[in-house]
């Protein structure tokens, strides 16, 4: 495994979307409510922002010649912070994670390595789209066979089907794994009724796919970035909005 994770593509040519009426800020409660109402699909795209963690913690450099054991030792301080991260979550990302788990978000685009998001989903864990994959799982190179991990392995893990020497399951850009990902989160963000994006920071990928995706649909803005305000239908406090979405359904809703 050879390159930083997490490292995030050139930004390409999105554009922000102008459009000729654009919702006051106190119109996303609305906006929410109507979706959810409506049952219409709800897509969230988030950064590792969301789980507490900075993308500069998340870019960790492993050298092109280390060996199976020097790999893991090297992200050894990554896998303990993101296992923890989902021990011991931050209020938004329980809250993303419940409204995933009710199918209040239909799926969930991640551009973190810590896998936090999608442990936390549990059941529904197959709605959250890692587009780089997740350092808190083993990935067999032999058999295919991967597994979740409880703590940081100092060594390789071996694979319990075939007994090869495992990876991390988390690969650099530009990655065959990377393409298949991107693919179902184009998919997820462009036939979104409502794209809620959150904690995306200095995500470029996540930015340009937000973006890209306003071509189609509505985006719910989750605090403040000014690259997407401008396509922004709407502006909203992350964890009000999250509760929001992570509140059971009522009459009124």
């Amino acid at each position: 495994m050879t390159g930083r994770l997490g490292q995030r593509p050139p930004a390409g040519d999105a554009e922000p979307v102008q459009r000729e009426e654009q919702p006051q800020t106190g119109d996303w409660r609305s906006l929410l409510l109507s979706t959810m109402a409506s049952r219409g699909k709800i897509v969230l795209v988030a950064g590792p922002g969301l789980a507490g963690m900075t993308v500069e913690q998340q870019l960790v450099a492993v050298p092109p010649e280390a060996g199976e054991n020097e790999a893991w030792r090297t992200l050894e301080p990554l896998v303990e912070a993101s296992l923890r991260a989902a021990s011991e979550p931050t209020e938004e990302l329980s809250l993303a994670a419940r409204a995933v788990r009710e199918s209040r978000i239909a799926a969930a685009i991640y551009l973190g390595v810590d896998g936090a998001l999608s442990w936390l989903a549990a059941r529904r864990s197959d709605a959250v789209i890692e587009v780089y994959g997740s350092v808190t799982r083993a990935r067999c190179p032999r058999c295919g066979t991967r597994i979740q991990l409880s703590r940081a392995p100092g060594r390789a893990p071996r694979c319990p089907r075939c007994g090869a020497a495992m990876q991390p399951d988390a690969v650099p850009p530009g990655g065959e794994p990377l393409r298949r990902k991107l693919r179902e989160a184009i998919y997820e963000a462009t036939t979104a009724d409502l794209l809620v994006a959150c904690c995306l920071d200095q995500c470029t990928l996540g930015t340009t796919l937000t973006l890209a995706a306003t071509r189609f649909t509505r985006l719910l803005l989750l605090g403040d970035d000014p690259v997407l305000r401008p396509a922004a239908s709407a502006t909203a406090p992350p964890r009000e909005a999250l509760r929001l979405l992570a509140a059971k359904p009522t009459v009124q809703q």
